[in-house]
């Protein structure tokens, strides 16, 4: 019975998160997954409530927890490589710094871009001869390109215009990552800016895309939202390492 409640429990809260998730209006469906497992957590409870376990093969119910145990593992793991690189730093010698772009709204850059963002003009203030790389094309659902919004935040916190480099024609961060090495000068020492979250999988591509010991500036992001962009980043991940070869340039 306490079973059946805590996944019920668990259920409407999915339901709850996926609701202020899709109210984000990011463009993504990820949102979806929640619902997704709120119907698959009410699923089992009903299950347990009918017995429909003890009518099942042992077999099959041995493979299919096999298959479920499996995927936490891997989801474990995948957890510690990205909270590996949360506070990810530069450290000195850095001679460009790409920033991965984010959805822009009408009224500028969504709230996670605007971290990114700031981040950016911290470290290029503190460091003046480093220049900017603002990478991300235009999506269906934004105003203009990620690239030229990103120039004109960072040109608003008083960053040179001389020292920004726009990337336009990516639509994922494998090719945010490609597109912007194409206009760095070979032999630089590369900084990849993103959110905490997204870090790892960021300087992931960077090494498969061929950058030397690219590093990493790790900007914040909203603790409401950290379930869902973990949960997108366990799943990027492992895409990613499965089609790794594809990645090698």
């Amino acid at each position: 019975m306490a079973i059946r409640i805590i996944l019920y429990l668990v259920s409407l809260i999915s339901l709850w998160y996926s609701y202020v998730i899709y109210n984000v209006h990011s463009g993504s469906r990820f949102y979806l997954f929640w619902d997704v497992l709120a119907i698959c957590l009410t699923a089992v409870a009903l299950m347990l409530k009918f017995r429909v376990f003890s009518r099942i093969p042992r077999a099959i119910t041995i493979t299919v927890g096999s298959v479920v145990g499996l995927g936490l593992v891997i989801s474990l793991v995948m957890l510690v490589l990205i909270f590996s690189t949360f506070n990810a730093k530069p450290g000195e010698n850095t001679d460009y710094i790409i920033v991965l772009g984010a959805q822009m709204r009408s009224d500028g850059p969504s709230v996670v871009l605007r971290y990114r963002l700031d981040a950016a003009a911290e470290y290029l203030k503190e460091h003046p001869d480093v220049k900017c790389v603002c990478s991300g094309g235009k999506g269906a659902n934004e105003p203009e390109s990620e690239a030229s919004g990103m120039a004109r935040y960072l040109l608003g916190a008083g960053i040179d215009r001389e020292r920004i480099i726009l990337e336009e024609k990516s639509t994922n961060t494998r090719e945010n990552i490609k597109y912007s090495r194409e206009l760095i000068p070979e032999g630089s020492n590369i900084c990849i800016v993103t959110n905490n979250f997204h870090m790892y999988r960021a300087l992931f591509l960077s090494r498969n895309l061929g950058l030397e010991n690219p590093r990493g500036l790790s900007a914040p992001s909203l603790p409401l939202y950290a379930p869902n962009n973990v949960v997108r980043e366990v799943i990027g991940l492992v895409k990613d390492m499965l089609l790794r070869k594809d990645y090698v340039k």
